[in-house]
């Protein structure tokens, strides 16, 4: 059996590593909603819950977009990759190509998961906020 190799993997930190210019956009605009998301927001502003629900929806009809994009492009980049290389990958055993396969994709998955992981967060934010304002609405109603 070989020797492997001991890499320090201790300089890795946070940021994602993309090249693709594509989802390096992506990637800026999801900061963007990520900063939004951090932010504090007094929920006894009644008058700013509306505003920062009309804003998590715009954020979120785009997310959905980046969503649905970012899984198309990792599609199409599996399968440019795997019809570039079938020589080589069929000559590997199927756990080592599906291992090369998933590197070569690396940026893309990272993009795809991301934009699936904002939008789940994105939307419990809105529902959030929904119920506030209807448990506000309620509240007046009934003389609170």
């Amino acid at each position: 059996m070989e020797n492997l190799i001991n890499v320090d993997l201790s300089q890795i930190d946070g940021t994602y590593v993309i090249t693709n210019p594509t989802l390096r956009n992506m990637h800026a605009e999801a900061d963007a909603v990520q900063t939004f998301l951090e932010r504090e927001v007094d929920i006894n502003d009644i008058a700013m819950l509306p505003y920062r629900l009309n804003q998590m929806d715009a954020y979120l009809h785009r997310l959905s977009d980046m969503q649905s994009r970012a899984k198309a492009m990792k599609e199409y980049a599996k399968m440019t990759y795997m019809a570039q290389n079938e020589k080589a990958l069929s000559k590997m055993t199927a756990t080592n190509s599906n291992r090369i396969i998933s590197a070569a994709l690396y940026e893309f998955t990272v993009t795809a998961d991301r934009m699936d992981a904002l939008y789940t967060s994105l939307t419990h934010a809105c529902r959030n906020i929904s119920i506030q304002l209807s448990w506000i609405k309620k509240t007046m109603e009934l003389g609170g």
